[in-house]
């Protein structure tokens, strides 16, 4: 047995770190297309706030995978589509069609945030990890209120272990934060439904800046990969989770 990581899953909480603008960084430069479709900062962040330590490979047990054990599991994932009107996935049977006063993120501003995310991370993970972790990660969708809260991603990456499910996934995400000492507290791990699809969920929360924040992640595996829905929002704008959330549906 040798211990795992969730690396993929420590960017994945920096990316939405960059994006809800926590740590109070700089805008990056813009480009033509990114300030006409600008829906929110993406700004750049310092190491300090998230620090992971050395030794943090040392977290729990889960089973070692092989590329080839998880070859076993035929996997059907093509990745969504994403528009300005509108995001689909065949694959999850998902649409999200944004409410009024809600914008999807383009690639060019979600590319920024995943660069942001490693850089947060730099001083503490190695650069063949990082890029190693963000390889076995899509960040699918982005969709953010006007003033930034609330907004949730949808994200899928490769299961760490072939046979982990979402519960030891949660386990283990909460070892790593706690020994990254990230200052998150957790709620209670339960279930919940998207689209007619159920999922595990779980409340992490977080304040920076005088401002709480709480994470609610969605979870389900697929296949030979982990589906996480991540839902960001304020004490203020809690009440709007209900009509962001609203933009989801069913393909079929």
């Amino acid at each position: 047995m040798r211990v795992k990581k969730l690396r993929s899953t420590v960017i994945l909480i920096a990316f939405g770190l960059c994006l809800l603008g926590l740590t109070g960084c700089q805008r990056t430069k813009k480009t033509d297309d990114s300030v006409k479709n600008e829906t929110a900062q993406t700004p750049e962040v310092t190491a300090e706030a998230t620090e992971i330590p050395n030794d943090a490979d040392e977290i729990t047990e889960t089973p070692e995978v092989t590329k080839e054990a998880n070859e076993t599991i035929v996997s059907t994932y093509e990745p969504g589509t994403l528009s300005e009107e509108v995001y689909e996935s065949k694959w999850l049977n998902l649409r999200f069609t944004p409410p009024e006063n809600v914008t999807l993120a383009t690639k060019n501003q979600m590319d920024t945030a995943m660069n942001n995310s490693k850089e947060l991370l730099s001083g503490s993970i190695s650069s063949e990890l990082l890029d190693n972790a963000v390889q076995t990660s899509i960040y699918e969708m982005m969709a953010i209120q006007a003033n930034g809260f609330p907004n949730v991603t949808v994200t899928v990456e490769d299961a760490p272990s072939i046979d982990m499910d979402t519960v030891q996934y949660f386990t283990i995400l909460e070892k790593n934060l706690e020994d990254a000492n990230l200052g998150y507290t957790y709620g209670d791990i339960s279930e919940g439904e998207i689209a007619g699809q159920t999922y595990t969920t779980l409340n992490i929360s977080i304040e920076s800046n005088n401002t709480a924040v709480t994470q609610t992640f969605y979870l389900r595996r697929l296949e030979d990969k982990f589906v996480t829905i991540i839902v960001n929002y304020t004490e203020d704008t809690k009440a709007d989770v209900d009509a962001l959330m609203a933009g989801f549906s069913a393909l079929q």
